[in-house]
């Protein structure tokens, strides 16, 4: 779950980062464009609203050196295909970008251009899709490992245990399957050289009952 959060952060700061950068390249060209129209506002105005249909901006803003409004465009913020919640918990709204526009050797004043943020909020919303069947699979995985060594364990010290019952019945039965876990290995072959030590004794004993056997019918 970290790693998911990390990686869907480093996306969205990414995401983020991209928006304002189209928009400040967006808002140093059309500055440049409408430098030399700044006495015809109805030109002006006719080449923002070309850019402005042109791509996907939120609003592109000209403004006079004293703060009053030339001219404004404003798109609302409609997204289709992402989840209201997404919207709500994902911040992408970045500073609109500003450049300054001149008439001649003069300021005339300042645009301010802000992306339309829906197509990356379409692609953050499938980034999260991927990396969560990315989590979903990955911990999948993580969990059948985990059974199947959890199950090797379990077989081993099955077999451990079926050598310590067969024991009390006089059998020695020894384990071939050695397992690579080192600590478990140890463990089994311990159990196997216990076991080995065993029937030594087991069979010195019976050799020994024997023997007084066969002296007691020789006598």
């Amino acid at each position: 779950a970290i790693v998911l959060k990390i990686n869907f952060d480093n996306a969205r700061e990414f995401t983020a980062n991209q928006l304002y950068n189209t928009s400040k390249n967006v808002a140093n060209l059309l500055a440049l464009s409408l430098g030399p129209q700044t006495s015809d506002q109805a030109l002006m105005e006719t080449t923002i609203n070309a850019m402005f249909d042109g791509g996907h901006f939120e609003s592109i803003t000209l403004t006079r050196q004293d703060g009053s409004a030339v001219y404004r465009r404003v798109e609302p913020i409609v997204i289709d295909g992402v989840p209201a919640a997404f919207l709500r918990q994902v911040d992408l709204h970045p500073p609109a970008a500003e450049a300054q526009v001149s008439a001649g050797w003069s300021i005339f004043g300042t645009l301010r251009v802000k992306g339309h943020p829906g197509a990356f909020y379409i692609s953050l919303w499938n980034t999260f899709k991927r990396l969560c069947i990315l989590f979903v699979i990955l911990g999948g995985l993580a969990i059948c490992t985990s059974y199947l060594i959890l199950r090797l364990l379990l077989q081993s010290l099955q077999k451990m245990t079926l050598q310590a019952e067969a024991i009390s019945n006089n059998e020695f039965i020894h384990n071939e399957t050695i397992p690579r876990a080192p600590e478990l290995r140890q463990v089994v072959l311990a159990m196997n050289n216990m076991v080995e030590k065993v029937q030594q004794i087991f069979n010195r004993q019976l050799e020994n009952i024997k023997y007084y056997q066969e002296m007691q019918f020789k006598d």
